[in-house]
């Protein structure tokens, strides 16, 4: 009786861990094929937003392409006015939409110098590497007063 009873909960235990047959859900209208009350699904392939709606077609639910966005997630910078210009654009699903930032950097002169490492900012902006910097390491230590110099 015993190894009956354990041949049926393994049984059962089996039969539940086995994948089901997903069957679609049956409508009359699109509204009914909403999931969570959202009439839409954004996803992202790599760079490309995908948009999926969910529509009634033959009395049942089915996922329907309603527009591909590619996001090209790129970066690109440029100089203005002592600042530079960073534009950065990707995709997010969750928002449902390709996302484009934007940061600025102020370009202003300064030096420092810590440890034995002297960074020296020009206040110039190249669009090609951004603000302008140079970083020496010097051996016997640095000062940026009067100018700055490593102490060699």
């Amino acid at each position: 009786m015993r190894l009956l009873l354990w041949l049926v909960s393994l049984a059962i235990a089996t039969a539940s861990a086995l994948p089901t047959v997903a069957r679609a859900q049956t409508c009359v209208a699109d509204a009914q094929c909403q999931r969570g009350g959202a009439p839409s699904q954004a996803i992202c392939s790599g760079d490309t937003l995908v948009v999926r709606r969910s529509q009634c077609q033959g009395g049942q639910c089915r996922d329907v392409e309603e527009r591909r966005e590619t996001c090209a997630a790129s970066s690109s910078q440029r100089c203005g006015a002592g600042t530079v210009e960073r534009v950065t654009s990707r995709c997010d699903g969750s928002l449902g939409r390709c996302v484009i930032r934007v940061d600025l950097e102020p370009c202003a002169r300064s030096c420092i110098c810590r440890d034995h490492r002297l960074t020296v900012s020009t206040g110039q902006c190249l669009s090609t590497f951004g603000c302008q910097r140079s970083t020496l390491i010097c051996t016997k230590g640095c000062t940026c007063q009067p100018t700055p110099r490593c102490l060699d």
